[in-house]
Parts: structure tokens; C-alpha cells; sequence
């Protein structure tokens, strides 16, 4: 599917992106790995049009009908619009005036109430919404592939964010779910597996905890891992997985890498063999509900353990969780540059995100489906659900 045109030429003038969310294989992507990513019911509008300016764009909210247009403000603010406007220059085309005439607005609904505004401001679907549009403002909107649009977008993200703080594949997995819809296995050449019968029905809630001092762009170990990854392939090119993977790892640790070297790339391997057992009850008749809160919260572990993720305030939300009901939590870079806990919590959501509400309440609990749609055009005003 990711190789067939996914936008007419007339649909990018007005569309809705869906953000997806990584549920399985945070930094996988730094071994070339693969993840499991949903698109969720939280939206992204966007409306692009040909003007006689300048390249444009706004970031911001429809409030209400009486207040209107809300733009987010700031000198950060103003700064982030400048690097996209470049980057989608350069990435898009860099021939100076290509994108001349272009104006695109984009409307986060009630996400900018929640979420920091300069990390909504940077995210990775804005990236893909400029992709979108600079793709149709060029008249090749009905040639695109949903690959074509997510390395472009891609490739947008890593020239609009500081030089050497992300790997320039990070969001690849996000911006296909995005384009395309539902939840899957994506691998790092965009070979989708459909695994929505391994998630438990009505199970996931996105916990946020406000904190003003985070950066809009997540860290990542990308140096530590990069080094770590270039003593082992100076040695037989790249680990193998499962146990013979982690017996060569150890070996060559004893004599090539640092304690946190091995601990980097033994919890990266780590994830990625349990990734490897999750996809394997695909082919069982029963699925097992728990898997996924189990692994969640393994992964979390390692992200805290090896990776270096400090969990802050979501230790407390963790408690509070399992005493709620919840399954599983596991920590995530939400939007690319917020931290936030994705928790389990199969059937007991709502009671659980109702609990936490009362014990959090500066936090923000929301309700996260799959969509199964992706890219669309926008509904009618009268029709837009932007999500909770």
C-alpha cells in the first residue's frame, strides 16, 4: 500500500492527519529495527493555500466561534516557524521561489490546551503536514506515495531540528501510520504488518504531565549508541538477533565496549527480541491480553536502566495506575518532544484515567484510539472532531 499515490491533486488544500503514537521500540530505529506505531484519534487540520506572498506558516487552534483563530506565540515560536519554512524550502525544492505562494495554517484543536505548544510546535506531524502540502502546492499531490511523503517529511523534521540531536529515520515509522492509518509493525525499510488483533480492545490512555523546562525536540542517545554500534561493526558488521546476538554482544563487549556500551546495545537487542515475540502471536487463536502490558513495561525498564530515560513525575503515575486497574506504562516521547506514559489498561480506561485525573490533577489523561483511516481530506467544519 505504501507505494501507491495516497492524495489527489484537489485534497491539499484542506486535509486532517491523524499523530500516531510508538506503543512498542522507542529508539529501535537507531540498529535499524523496526516498531510498532499507531495512528490515534488525535488530529491535526490543515489548511494550505496558493497566495501572492511569501511562504507561509501558522501554528495554532480554532478555540471557539467567538474567539477564532488562536496562533501560538512566542519568540521559540516565531524561531521554529522559520526553521520549517526553510527546511521545507531546501527539502522540498531548493530552487529559491519554488514554493512561493504557499500559505499553510495548522490547526492541533484541543491538544494546545495539554501539551507545550513549542513541542506541538515541532513536532513530526507538522513536518508531514508541510510535506503534504508542499508535494500538492507543486502539482504532484496525485503522484505521491505514502513512502514518498514520509521520507520527505522525514528529511523536513531533520533540517528543521538542531544539527546532530536526531537520527535522520527517527519519525519514518510515525509518518507512515500517519499517512496510512491503523496500528502496525513497521520495519525500517516501511514494510507494514498489520498487528491490531494483538491489541486489547479499549486499553490505551496517553498520560501527560505538564513540564515547562522540557526541550520541544526529545533527546535521544544518538552518539552513544552511534560509537557503541561502530566498534561492534568494526568487528563482523552488524549483531545477530536472539541468543547467539547477545552472546556476541557480550563477547565483544569484554574487549571492545564500555559497561554502558553493552548495556546501550544489549537493551536496544533486548527490546527488539521482544518486539520479535510480540508479532509471533499473530498466529495464536487466543490472544493474550497481558502481553502487551507486560511488555510495555519491560521496555520501560530498559528505557530507564540502559537508555538513560528519567521517568520524573511518571513514577508516581505508574504507582497510581496499577493501584487504578492499569496493566502495563511505558514511557514514550510523545509528539517527538514530549514525555508522556502510555498506559494499559484493557477494558478499566476510563476508570482509570478518572482516578488518575483526580490523583494528577495538573496531568492530562486522554483516551487513545486507533484510527484507521490516516490521511484524509477535512471533513465540513460542522463534522470536525479533532479528538479528545
Amino acid at each position: 500500500m505504501g507505494s501507491q499515490p495516497v492524495l489527489a491533486l484537489q485534497e491539499w488544500e484542506q486535509f486532517v492527519l491523524p499523530h500516531s503514537l510508538r506503543l512498542l521500540g522507542e529508539y529501535q530505529h537507531l540498529i535499524g529495527a523496526g516498531a510498532v506505531v499507531a495512528a490515534t484519534n488525535l488530529r491535526l487540520r490543515v489548511t494550505a493555500e496558493a497566495t501572492g506572498g511569501p511562504p507561509a506558516i501558522e501554528l495554532g487552534r480554532w478555540a471557539d466561534t467567538d474567539t477564532g483563530w488562536s496562533p501560538f506565540e512566542g519568540d521559540s515560536i516565531a524561531a521554529r516557524v522559520v526553521c520549517w519554512e526553510r527546511a521545507l524550502q531546501v527539502a522540498v525544492d531548493g530552487e529559491p521561489g519554488a514554493l512561493h505562494g504557499l500559505a499553510v495554517r495548522l490547526d492541533f484543536g484541543p491538544l494546545a490546551g495539554l501539551v507545550p505548544a513549542d513541542v506541538l510546535a515541532a513536532s513530526p506531524a507538522v513536518a508531514l503536514a508541510l510535506a503534504v502540502a508542499g508535494t500538492g502546492f507543486r502539482g504532484e499531490g496525485d503522484r505521491a506515495t505514502a513512502e514518498d511523503l514520509a521520507r520527505l517529511a522525514c528529511r523536513i523534521k531533520a533540517l528543521a531540528d538542531p544539527p546532530g540531536t536526531s537520527h535522520a529515520d527517527r519519525f519514518h515509522a510515525e509518518m507512515l501510520q500517519s499517512i496510512l492509518g491503523g496500528v502496525a509493525f513497521v520495519s525500517s525499510e516501511g514494510d507494514r504488518l498489520n498487528v491490531q488483533p494483538l491489541l486489547p480492545p479499549d486499553s490505551l490512555l496517553l498520560g501527560v504531565v505538564p513540564d515547562p523546562q522540557a526541550p520541544p525536540v526529545a533527546p535521544e542517545p544518538l552518539a552513544r549508541v552511534a560509537e557503541a554500534l561502530a566498534r561492534v561493526r568494526g568487528r563482523n558488521g552488524r549483531l545477530a538477533g536472539g541468543d547467539e546476538g547477545m552472546a556476541e554482544l557480550f563477547r565483544i563487549g569484554r574487549d571492545e565496549l564500555t559497561d554502558e556500551q553493552t548495556g546501550l546495545l544489549y537493551g536496544l537487542m533486548r527490546v527488539r527480541e521482544m518486539a520479535d515475540g510480540f508479532l509471533e502471536g499473530l498466529g495464536d487463536e487466543v490472544v493474550d491480553n497481558d502481553r502487551l502490558a507486560e511488555i510495555c513495561d519491560e521496555e520501560s525498564a530498559i528505557l530507564t536502566d540502559y537508555l538513560g530515560l528519567a521517568p520524573g513525575p511518571y513514577a508516581a503515575v505508574r504507582a497510581a495506575a496499577s493501584e487504578a486497574g492499569a496493566l502495563g506504562l511505558r514511557l514514550t516521547w510523545a509528539f517527538g518532544g514530549c514525555l508522556a506514559a502510555l498506559i494499559i489498561a484493557p477494558g478499566r480506561r476510563e476508570q482509570v484515567g478518572e482516578a488518575l485525573a483526580r490523583r494528577f490533577p495538573r496531568a492530562s489523561f486522554l483516551v487513545i484510539n486507533v484510527e484507521p483511516e490516516g490521511l484524509r481530506p477535512a471533513p465540513e467544519e460542522d463534522d470536525w472532531d479533532p479528538g479528545p
